[in-house]
């Protein structure tokens, strides 16, 4: 009899540990639907963004004459800033001539140079980040098709590089009479590091971690000393469970496939 009690008594116990699992695992998928979903809103907000300040009077009129003065140019875009999505919106203009001062980016094509013409950096934004962009070859190249292409198109995307991942937005700038003729971009930015998780953490009380390269590079988690535990290498596992002081998580590994362009 007592030994009858103790099989049933496991099987029970098996059953609900199966149960158990299962409801984490469906907790798994539904916060990353909700990491896939505030992604999308965020590429389709700064994509937004962009195609008004392509076309508005201002922006396009700076396209084409090139004549405004320093104050000018830094306030143009700032009335298109959203300081929590974008790290970084400019307005890049094609020239024939490679410029004389190289302290901003630009970039050689076939029809001559894409030179950044005026923009706005967010705060939390680093110098050395902004003069050598991590996705620089990719915005060259993709603004390159853009103006090979007979029909001037936008391009919104994720880059994840090796520091960190990116919503990225290009938008051709029109010349104003001639309706097919590209004048310059407007290209905008937004980093998706610890930020962006915290915000998913708010809405879901869950622990997240973004790995490239099989390193942790954004987290929400801490160590004991209450540091972002970024740098560590990425479990093996699909599934594994880890603690945070007296809690304990399981955790499943997803890999965004679709976003990736490296």
């Amino acid at each position: 009899m007592k030994s009858s009690v103790e099989k049933q008594k496991e099987s029970v116990d098996k059953a609900f540990e199966n149960v158990y699992l299962s409801t984490l695992e469906k907790e798994t998928e539904s916060i990353k639907n909700i990491v896939e979903n505030l992604v999308k809103d965020r590429l389709s907000f700064i994509e937004n963004i962009v195609k008004v300040s392509a076309s508005s009077k201002d922006v396009v009129n700076a396209a084409n004459n090139k004549n405004l003065d320093v104050a000018g140019k830094r306030g143009l875009l700032n009335s298109y800033v959203e300081r929590g999505i974008f790290d970084y919106i400019g307005l890049w203009t094609i020239d024939k001539s490679e410029p004389k001062l190289k302290i901003r980016p630009f970039y050689k094509v076939n029809q001559g140079y894409l030179v950044e013409y005026a923009y706005s950096l967010a705060p939390g934004l680093s110098g050395n980040e902004y003069k050598n962009f991590e996705f620089a070859d990719e915005l060259k190249n993709r603004m390159e098709k853009i103006l090979s292409s007979s029909n001037p198109y936008t391009d919104t995307f994720v880059y994840i590089g090796e520091k960190n991942m990116y919503s990225i937005s290009i938008q051709p700038v029109m010349h104003p009479q001639l309706g097919n003729t590209i004048n310059g971009f407007i290209v905008a930015f937004g980093k998706l590091g610890e930020n962006f998780l915290d915000e998913v953490k708010r809405l879901t009380n869950a622990e997240l971690t973004l790995y490239t390269k099989q390193k942790a590079f954004a987290t929400t988690r801490v160590n004991e000393n209450g540091e972002r535990t970024i740098g560590i290498e990425e479990p093996s596992e699909e599934k594994y469970s880890f603690s945070i002081g007296n809690e304990d998580y399981f955790a499943k590994n997803t890999i965004f496939q679709l976003w990736a362009i490296q």
